[in-house]
């Protein structure tokens, strides 16, 4: 199973609740903010919390960012996956962390990472006013909101996150982050969508 070899390799505990980053940090997306967020969340005493990074930016760079922050390499991982190998490194998380910035246009941009977790069956966290995804997320019991980047929008995430754990089956979320992914995200839906819009022009 894809998880428990991808854990076992990273020295993560089944016990340990696992918030995973893919993309790039700096510009549209959060860097000081998130790595603000990760230092929070491995303080946080109501779980044991680590982090994945999959991330093309620099792993120097990165490594020093997480230095800077006083976050301990017990905490976090770094790596870089080839697109073939990113849905097992999904499936060893139980959070995907959406880090874009809280921007007026972004309440019209979905990121594609928001449908990848979904579809890998991994509940987000995600800022308010990231397209409608953080008010499906809600809706759809698929995800947590984060009011904004400041320390008690992180606390009150975090606190999130353990009455998640402790209340939610595993494959229960799953199940659906995966529902809502094949509903929502198809190219299958899309294409039908399109097709109406060109033919009626």
């Amino acid at each position: 199973m894809a998880r428990a070899r991808i854990r076992q390799s990273l020295d993560i505990a089944e016990s340990d609740v696992v918030l995973m980053y893919l993309g790039k940090f700096g510009g549209m997306y959060m860097e000081e903010e998130a790595f603000a967020f990760f230092k929070q969340c491995v303080s946080f005493e109501g779980l044991a919390l680590k982090i994945m990074v999959l991330s093309h930016d620099d792993h120097d760079r990165l490594r020093r960012l997480f230095e800077a922050w006083g976050i301990d390499e017990q905490y976090w991982s770094l790596k870089l996956a080839q697109r073939a190998e990113v849905p097992a490194y999904i499936s060893a998380a139980d959070f995907g962390f959406v880090a874009v910035r809280q921007r007026p246009g972004k309440r019209f941009c979905s990121p594609i990472k928001d449908g990848e977790y979904w579809a890998c069956g991994l509940p987000l966290i995600i800022p308010d006013g990231i397209s409608d995804d953080y008010l499906l997320a809600e809706q759809h019991r698929i995800g947590i909101r984060m009011k904004d980047a400041s320390e008690a929008s992180f606390e009150a995430v975090l606190l999130a996150m353990q009455d998640w754990v402790a209340r939610e089956k595993v494959e229960a979320v799953r199940a659906r982050c995966r529902a809502f992914a094949l509903q929502d995200r198809s190219v299958a839906v899309y294409q039908a969508i399109y097709r109406g819009i060109f033919e009626n022009i």
